[in-house]
């Protein structure tokens, strides 16, 4: 095997593993986008305003389960320009509604 034949190997070799790698990460970043599109699907705000709309009053927002307003922000993931939140009961924990901040 020649110098100029071992270098050609090496960069078809390359070749290979970079468009695999680059395949993967175009993949990854795809599905990730997906998932934060549908993030708040039937989970929003809005959604639990309709589903429990004696639980949205004056402005506060109370528990489905335990009827208290005392709900924290969890912030559950972040791209570079938006944050993922989880709005939850204080009192009992349960998952109320689901949030995107854009930066």
């Amino acid at each position: 095997m020649s110098v100029s034949q071992s270098v050609d190997y090496a960069f078809t070799g390359f070749g290979v593993v970079f468009t695999i790698v680059v395949a993967l990460i175009i993949y990854m970043v795809v599905i990730i986008k997906r998932q934060m599109d549908h993030f708040t699907d039937g989970r929003s705000y809005e959604d639990y305003k309709i589903k429990y709309p004696a639980h949205v009053k004056d402005g506060k927002v109370y528990c489905f389960k335990c009827n208290t307003h005392d709900i924290f922000l969890k912030q559950v993931g972040n791209t570079t320009n938006m944050l993922l939140n989880s709005h939850i009961c204080r009192n009992c924990g349960c998952e109320l509604y689901r949030s995107k901040m854009y930066l």
